[in-house]
């Protein structure tokens, strides 16, 4: 990754619909892109990696994603000058069973939930057929579905591990979980979201940064992590 950074969280009260996606509640204060590098700003294709946290402490973080989500993608769009298409994929921090078949070892994008917490919704195949949403479907409510994956994970979260599998071509080919997902010429923006650090993906974090830049020729500008990482203090 190219760049990370941590943001803040702000919380007001919190109300649920039937389904128990929340009308209002936490939301995270994402604003723009916090220390990110210049990239251009005129770059039509952005490809968002969202890595979500499905371990038992993880439900009001999912809630506040889903709520946020809307206003990242407007803040996004307003500092790109020009976004002609984007891709947007969910993947989680441990093996996910209740995935689709074929998409169920981490980093297989999301595209139907289940067990405790989650929105139980089969999300997909999105507008254009593959595990993915991209501008032709109503990101609004689709994300909704797919960021709720429940809180069944596993405690010992692998979110470098999901994060690398999801975008260097291991679920990527024909047919595949992951198949168009991740773009050569899109920029590359993935957002971390979880309450403890990563201490299981195997590696430095010199070789986690080596090989997703990798993915984009080894240019580090094509490439912007967010990270919204709870620390053992609670910050």
């Amino acid at each position: 990754d190219s760049s990370s950074a941590g943001t803040s969280e702000s919380s007001s009260s919190e109300s649920t619909t039937d389904e128990g996606i929340a009308d209002e509640g936490p939301m995270f204060d994402l604003g723009t892109l916090p220390d990110a590098p210049f990239f251009d700003t005129s770059c039509g294709e952005v490809d968002f990696l969202f890595v979500i946290d499905n371990s038992g402490s993880m439900i009001d973080e999912q809630i506040a994603l889903v709520n946020s989500f809307p206003a990242f993608i407007t803040g996004i769009e307003a500092t790109l000058e020009t976004v002609d298409s984007i891709h947007v994929g969910v993947t989680t921090t441990d093996d996910y069973f209740y995935n689709v078949p074929g998409c169920q070892t981490i980093g297989g994008l999301v595209s139907k939930t289940g067990g405790l917490d989650s929105s139980n919704m089969q999300c997909g195949p999105y507008a254009d057929g593959f595990n993915f949403m991209n501008e032709n479907d109503a990101l609004g409510m689709e994300f909704a579905c797919a960021a709720r994956v429940g809180t069944e994970g596993s405690g010992d979260e692998r979110p470098i591990q999901a994060m690398i599998n999801a975008v260097n071509g291991t679920y990527g080919a024909a047919g595949q979980c992951n198949e168009e997902f991740v773009r050569e010429d899109a920029l590359l923006v993935i957002i971390l979201i979880t309450d403890e650090p990563d201490i299981n993906t195997l590696g430095t974090s010199a070789d986690w940064f080596n090989q997703v830049v990798a993915v984009k020729d080894d240019i580090p500008e094509n490439v912007v992590v967010v990270s919204i990482i709870n620390t053992p203090m609670g910050n």
